[in-house]
């Protein structure tokens, strides 16, 4: 034991039975209030969209690419006529 301490141990005192604790309770009443996901399903909506046209997008530019590299390369004049209307700046 430290030496500052006389060596009585300190507890708590013994809680009185005459006098039960009972906690004094208000009476409250949720109230249900009206709520909707509806701004949130059409801002996922439109994201969603945006993601989908980006995309789209993407799909048509690599399409358009491939499609111009393919007419360049190409020997068949037929089909690089018909489809010359595709790829703007095509060569000759």
């Amino acid at each position: 034991m430290d030496e500052e301490t006389d060596g009585t141990i300190l507890a708590n005192p013994v809680p009185s039975f005459d006098n039960p604790f009972r906690p004094h309770l208000e009476s409250r009443v949720t109230e249900a209030k009206p709520f909707s996901f509806e701004s949130r399903t059409q801002e996922m909506f439109q994201r969603r969209e945006q993601r989908v046209n980006a995309v789209l997008e993407q799909e048509e530019k690599v399409h358009s690419e491939w499609l111009c590299t393919a007419l360049i390369v190409s020997r068949n004049t037929h089909a690089r006529n018909r489809l010359a209307a595709f790829c703007p700046g095509l060569p000759g």
